[in-house]
């Protein structure tokens, strides 16, 4: 029995260290990860750290050159995301935007309301012979003001911002000489277009924004006195001013970030400027030019 357990042991033994020379390769070295087998074996059974870190750039660069549309973000079940340009506050500072020459897009929108001055001082009214009285002394100054709305689209780049403006406004006065002309009475609705460049990237934020415009206008007019009445259109004039608008956001950054994030301001401004309409050069339609008249108003930026 003894002999057995002997025999028994030595072939347990045996077969322990063929498993081990098995391990081993014919230089005498244990296979692990580092070893010339073991790389061939994990190189084999799949893509090298290398080439898998190679692919994710090329990926990447091809991301930057033509990014994934609506359709390959959906067939890839990828979700994009906007940056966020909130930066967090504290007790003192509260939230507040990221600088707007950072969080800017490159199209956005403009809003505007004007109310101006202005007043036609070479309108001549056909109630009147011209000779006799002047528009000063037959309407004076209006009170109401020229009341203007506008739209206008931005392209924003290094230098600032050009935008393709178009504007419809309401003029109205009435007679402040009864005993030469009785009661007349002149409305007009302006049509405007023009282009506006606006220096808003001076600053970090457009605390100040200076701006240029120029553009053309026309009037669809209604004079009238007692039963009479006279109608028409002028054709298209030149007009040009400049202005500068004075950004609001900083009197509440957090009502500023509130905004931007839920309803995409970018900015609520209140502004000044002066406009100078020039006349058509057409002697037989009505003059509707006007001098250097000021402008103020309110405007936002989406």
């Amino acid at each position: 029995m003894r002999k057995v357990a002997k025999i028994a042991a030595a072939v347990v033994w045996l077969v322990l260290f063929a498993s081990i020379a098995l391990a081993e390769d014919s230089s005498g070295n244990t296979l692990d990860s580092n070893s010339t087998a073991a790389s061939g074996y994990f190189h084999a059974s799949g893509p090298s750290r290398e080439e898998i870190i190679q692919k994710i750039k090329k990926e990447q660069e091809n991301y930057w050159k033509k990014p994934l549309s609506y359709e390959d973000l959906k067939k890839r079940q990828l979700v994009e995301k906007v940056p966020n340009m909130v930066l967090p506050g504290n007790n003192t500072t509260g939230y507040r935007l990221v600088p707007y020459r950072i969080r800017r897009n490159r199209w956005d929108n403009q809003i505007t309301f004007t109310a101006s001055e202005y007043s036609p001082a070479n309108y001549q009214t056909d109630f009147l012979n011209p000779n006799q009285a002047s528009f000063s002394d037959i309407y004076g100054t209006s009170g109401l003001p020229l009341l203007e709305g506008s739209y206008m689209i931005r392209y924003n780049f290094t230098l600032g911002a050009i935008g393709l403006e178009a504007a419809y406004g309401f003029y109205k006065t009435n007679s402040k000489a009864p005993a030469e002309i009785g009661n007349a009475q002149l409305s007009a609705y302006e049509d405007r277009i023009g282009l506006r460049y606006i220096m808003d990237t001076i600053w970090r934020e457009p605390v100040i924004a200076p701006y240029i415009m120029g553009g053309a206008y026309q009037f669809q007019y209604t004079e009238q006195q007692g039963n009479a009445k006279l109608n028409g259109r002028t054709t298209f004039a030149p007009y040009w001013g400049a202005g500068a608008l004075f950004q609001l956001n900083w009197t509440d950054a957090n009502a500023s970030a509130s905004g931007y994030e839920e309803a995409g301001i970018e900015n609520w401004y209140v502004f000044t400027e002066g406009r100078e309409y020039l006349s058509s050069g057409q002697t037989s339609e009505r003059d509707f030019s006007s001098p250097f008249s000021l402008s103020v108003g309110l405007s936002v930026e989406l």
